[in-house]
């Protein structure tokens, strides 16, 4: 006689990323807590990825600036030096106000 495998078993022991809780499937079931990666970071990870984005914010809009023809070619790095300038501060005023 050969056996064959309960499937219905088999599927409840595979990988799934979906977790019953109660009558009521789960996708990613996460604590009560309301962080974000940003907040999971260090200190130092936090500031830099801060700045990487001032960066990049100005970079678009200096992009922006020169596809619309709205300078010459110095409105991209003035923008990034602005933008890193306003983020620096914002990161300033959110240290001193902690």
């Amino acid at each position: 006689m050969v056996r064959t495998p309960d499937v219905k078993r088999r599927r409840m022991r595979a990988f799934s990323p979906t977790i019953r809780r109660g009558s009521r499937r789960t996708l990613f079931d996460r604590s009560n807590r309301r962080t974000g990666v940003f907040d999971s970071l260090s200190g130092p990870a936090r500031s830099l990825l801060s700045r990487v984005a001032f960066l990049a914010a100005g970079a678009l809009v200096g992009l922006g600036l020169y596809a619309l023809d709205a300078g010459g070619v110095l409105v991209v790095p003035l923008s990034v030096v602005g933008a890193l300038v306003v983020g620096e501060l914002y990161l300033f005023a959110v240290a001193e106000a902690a």
